[in-house]
């Protein structure tokens, strides 16, 4: 079981679909380009936060985020492209 996102990418001519799945056997699977760049946004974000509040000696403020950042990656890795090729229920638009 496992959520299914499906994003409508709009074209000159027709609709594209852009389906992806967040499941957990989607761990060893290819991360879709949009789920990898988010996740390495949030955990490079995280880190620029966390550095600066190491050095002001807020050390569990650096550590809550550090953590965060890096529980937001580990998320992104559960999404894939659905293989289940939704797109013929679109096929009427090509």
């Amino acid at each position: 079981m496992g959520w299914r996102l499906a994003k409508a990418r709009w074209n000159a001519l027709s609709i594209k679909t852009i389906a992806m799945s967040f499941n957990t056997k989607n761990i060893f699977k290819p991360t879709p380009k949009r789920m990898r760049r988010l996740g390495n946004a949030l955990l490079g974000a995280s880190q620029g936060v966390a550095i600066p509040a190491v050095y002001s000696d807020h050390k569990y403020i650096a550590l809550a985020v550090l953590i965060t950042g890096w529980a937001g990656k580990l998320i992104t890795e559960f999404f894939a492209d659905d293989d289940n090729n939704h797109d013929q229920q679109f096929s009427h638009n090509q």
